[in-house]
């Protein structure tokens, strides 16, 4: 039974493997994202983010070794949901990342290539917060932006 299995295993990857052709810099693709956060402690109360969002990515080959890059996601979660007979607090967060940059890709064998990009990376935090203590409401919003320069290196096989 083992050797069975084992027997179909291998011709399946013989059988990718024999129709796998030049690598492709030029694609686009959908994404389904979820990013987990270890539990944090806010003011006594015990919040877990688990960031939930799609997201949109791809390339395009602009000369032989070069290509452009880009990508946008967006998650969001309710980090805190209290509701109680008298009061309820809400605190929502949403991270939205979008990037841009050029890469290069030099072969280093007939499947492998080296590749280095040079980009931009911008996130966008918000955090809106409600309350509503027996009657009387009370709404904030936050927003932090950052973003830098993003260079990276590595192999595409």
């Amino acid at each position: 039974m083992k050797k069975t299995i084992l027997s179909a295993a291998l011709l399946a990857a013989a059988s990718f493997s024999a129709q796998a052709s030049d690598l492709s810099y030029s694609f686009v693709e959908a994404d389904y994202m979820q990013s987990n956060v270890d539990d944090q402690d806010f003011d006594g109360i015990n919040i877990n983010p688990t960031l939930v969002g799609w997201g949109l990515k791809g390339s395009f080959e602009i000369a032989e070794k070069f290509y452009a890059f880009g990508g946008y996601s967006s998650g969001k979660d309710d980090l805190i949901a209290i509701n109680d007979v008298d009061f309820s607090a809400e605190l929502d967060a949403s991270v939205d990342r979008w990037n841009i940059g050029l890469g290069y890709h030099m072969p280093i064998n007939s499947k492998t290539d080296f590749v280095a990009e040079l980009g931009y990376v911008q996130y966008d935090y918000k955090f809106d917060f409600n309350v509503n203590d027996d009657g009387d409401e009370y709404s904030e919003s936050y927003k932090v932006d950052t973003g830098g320069a993003r260079l990276s290196g590595g192999l595409r096989s």
